[in-house]
C-alpha cells in the first residue's frame, strides 16, 4: 500500500439513495469503520460484529494507534449537517467532540462557517490557533477552472450567479 485513504464527503451532489442519513452520526461511524478496515485488512480488531459504532471506532482507533499507524481522517461538508441539523434524531456531529485522540491519530475537518462545528471542537481550535487553517475564497478564474475540471464550464451570465451564490 503507497496510500490508505479515509474520508467522509457529508454532501454529495446529485445522491438520493443515501439522503440525509449521510449526515447522522451512526452511519457516518459506521462508514468510518468499514475504511479503516479496508485500509487495514491485516490488523485484528476487537468487538468486529458490535453495532456499538461509538466505541467500536474508539476501540479500533486506539489498536491503530498502539500498533504505531498514522491514521488521518478527512470530513468534509460539516456545514451541510450543520443546515440540516434540525431535521436529524443524531447529527454527525455528535461524534465529533473535540477531546483528546489516539497518538497518530488526525481528523481534518471542513466546515464553512466555523460556527458548523461542535461548540466542544469550537473550543478546542480556540484554545489553540495552529488547529484551524482558513482558505480564501475561490476567485472567479478558479470556480471557472474547477468548473471547467467536473465538466460544467460557465458562460459569461452563469459565472456571476455562481460567485454570488457561493458567498
Amino acid at each position: 500500500r503507497d496510500d490508505i485513504a479515509v474520508g467522509y464527503y457529508c454532501f454529495i451532489p446529485d445522491e438520493v439513495s443515501f439522503g440525509s442519513r449521510r449526515l447522522e452520526r451512526d452511519t457516518f461511524l459506521k462508514h468510518l469503520c468499514v475504511g479503516i478496515a479496508q485500509a487495514f485488512p491485516t490488523v485484528e480488531f476487537p468487538d468486529w460484529y458490535s453495532d456499538d459504532y461509538v466505541a467500536k471506532l474508539d476501540q479500533w482507533l486506539h489498536v491503530l494507534s498502539d500498533n504505531g499507524n498514522k491514521v488521518i481522517i478527512l470530513v468534509d461538508g460539516l456545514d451541510h449537517v450543520y443546515r440540516q441539523r434540525d431535521h436529524l434524531a443524531t447529527p454527525l456531529t455528535d461524534a465529533l467532540s473535540g477531546s483528546s485522540l489516539p497518538t497518530n491519530v488526525f481528523f481534518l475537518l471542513s466546515s464553512q462557517p466555523l460556527t458548523a462545528l461542535p461548540a466542544s471542537v469550537r473550543r478546542s481550535i480556540e484554545a489553540d490557533p495552529l488547529r484551524q487553517r482558513a482558505m480564501p475564497r475561490f476567485t472567479e478564474q478558479q470556480v471557472q477552472e474547477f468548473a471547467v475540471k467536473r465538466g460544467v464550464p460557465l458562460d459569461d451570465a452563469e459565472l456571476p450567479l455562481v460567485m454570488e451564490k457561493s458567498e
